[in-house]
């Protein structure tokens, strides 16, 4: 009786064996087909990402045009440069910097508005960021008195007084620096030679 409970014995772990080793073969085949297609699935994928990031960030496609200008002039396009961007409004949607940004690019955008500063500063840490108002020469005043919609603004935002834009219910004025158009290339020739850590200070 024990001869035959171990022929069964032995029987089982053969069986045991063979199922595993079936199981095995089963794997090692389907690594192979998975490190088989798996190139050109990820090409696939790569593809479809790369339909799904935008060819412009620009509202209506001015940094693909900003883009091309480069291009034609013989500018290193696609090395770091510097900008300035003015009525910046959003660090990425609409922006016409982004492009630029994201090619290692850094610059000085200039807006209005806590809530842009504060998602400017988050999303592009390189840039500086100034929360003025772009005047001209003549403007008699140190501030600008500006009529913000509720929460980050909008593009009906205007200057107090200006305009035939009526304010919204939500806006409400904000009163920020005027900055000088007639000074603005001089200060960001500074800001670019060396007085980042100051610009920050804006």
């Amino acid at each position: 009786m024990s001869h035959v409970q171990d022929l069964r014995s032995v029987a089982s772990v053969s069986v045991s064996t063979r199922s595993a080793f079936a199981d095995y073969e089963n794997v090692n085949a389907m690594l192979s087909r998975l490190i088989h297609h798996l190139p050109l699935r990820l090409e696939k994928r790569q593809a479809w990402i790369d339909r799904l990031i935008p060819r412009s960030f620009g509202q209506l496609g001015e940094d693909a045009v900003i883009d091309n200008h480069l291009g034609w002039l013989g500018l290193p396009a696609h090395q770091p440069g510097f900008y300035l961007d003015i009525g910046a409004h959003h660090p990425t949607s609409g922006s016409n910097t982004f492009r630029f940004y994201r090619r290692g690019s850094r610059g000085i955008a200039v807006d209005i508005g806590d809530r842009k500063q504060q998602l400017w500063r988050r999303v592009r840490p390189r840039d500086c960021f100034i929360n003025a108002a772009v005047v001209p020469d003549t403007w008699p005043d140190p501030t600008v008195t500006f009529n913000l919609n509720a929460g980050y603004g909008s593009g009906t935002d205007h200057v107090s007084g200006y305009g035939v834009i009526h304010a919204q219910a939500e806006a409400h004025p904000v009163i920020v620096p005027a900055l000088r158009a007639g000074n603005l290339a001089a200060d960001v020739i500074a800001w670019e030679g060396g007085r980042w850590a100051a610009a920050r200070a804006y």
